[in-house]
C-alpha cells in the first residue's frame, strides 16, 4: 500500500526508480504538494491520524501504529521539502496551512502525545521559518498555537539576532490576550452604580 504513495511523494523513488534529476525530482514535488496542500491536504491528513490513532497514555515521538507512522510520514514530507528549495511561495504555503490546520484549532490527543512531540525532535523541521512565517502573518493567536510554539521549541537555538527576535516577538503576540484574561473587572460600572443609588440627607 505503501509503494504506490512512496512512487508519487518520495524525492529517493522519484530520483532511484523514475531516474529524475534531483533538480527535477523536487520541481515535480513542489509543484504536486502545493496544489495538495492548497486543497486542504494537512487538515485531511491530521483527520485520518486522529479518526484511526489508538488511545494514547503519554507524550512520545514514537509512532503508537504503523498506520500512524505512515500518516506522520505524509504530513512531514512537503514540511522537508522546504529545506530544499528556495522558493518562498511554496514556503509560506506550507508553513501557514500547516499552522492553521493542525497548530491553531484545538489539539486533538493524537497530535498532542504523538505528533507535536515527533515535530519537536525532527531536526529536519523547518521551525525558525515557521517562526519568520507566525512573525509576518495574521493568524489566530489561540493557545492551541502558543502551546505549540512552546513544544516545538524545545531545542531551538538562535543563529542570528533576528531568529531571537522573531521567537520573542511570536510569543509577545501569542500571549498579549493573557494580560486582559488575568485583569480584575474594572470598577467603573461600580463607581457609576454607587452615584446613581446615593441617598441625599435632607
Amino acid at each position: 500500500e505503501r509503494a504506490g504513495n512512496e512512487i508519487v511523494t518520495s524525492q529517493g523513488v522519484l530520483e532511484k526508480d523514475i531516474k529524475l534529476s534531483k533538480d527535477r525530482a523536487i520541481g515535480f514535488l513542489l509543484q504536486m504538494f502545493k496544489f495538495l496542500v492548497s486543497q486542504g491536504y494537512l487538515g485531511h491528513i491530521r483527520y485520518l491520524l486522529d479518526s484511526t490513532c489508538p488511545p494514547l497514555l503519554s507524550a512520545s515521538p514514537s509512532p503508537p501504529t504503523q498506520l500512524a507512522e505512515c500518516l506522520y510520514d505524509l504530513i512531514t514530507r512537503p514540511l522537508h521539502l522546504i529545506n530544499l528549495t528556495q522558493d518562498t511561495e511554496y514556503r509560506q504555503l506550507v508553513l501557514e496551512q500547516m499552522a492553521r490546520q493542525l497548530l491553531c484549532v484545538e489539539l486533538s490527543e493524537p497530535m498532542t502525545l504523538f505528533v507535536l512531540p515527533a515535530l519537536s525532535a525532527d531536526p529536519q523541521f523547518p521551525l525558525r521559518p515557521l517562526l519568520h512565517l507566525l512573525n509576518s502573518r495574521k493568524l489566530p493567536s489561540t493557545t492551541w498555537l502558543l502551546y505549540s510554539v512552546l513544544v516545538l521549541d524545545h531545542h531551538l537555538t538562535f543563529n542570528t539576532e533576528s531568529e531571537l527576535i522573531d521567537y520573542l516577538q511570536v510569543l509577545a503576540q501569542l500571549t498579549k490576550n493573557f494580560g486582559q484574561l488575568l485583569t480584575p473587572p474594572s470598577h467603573e460600572d461600580d463607581d457609576d452604580d454607587d452615584s446613581d443609588t446615593e441617598v441625599v440627607d435632607n
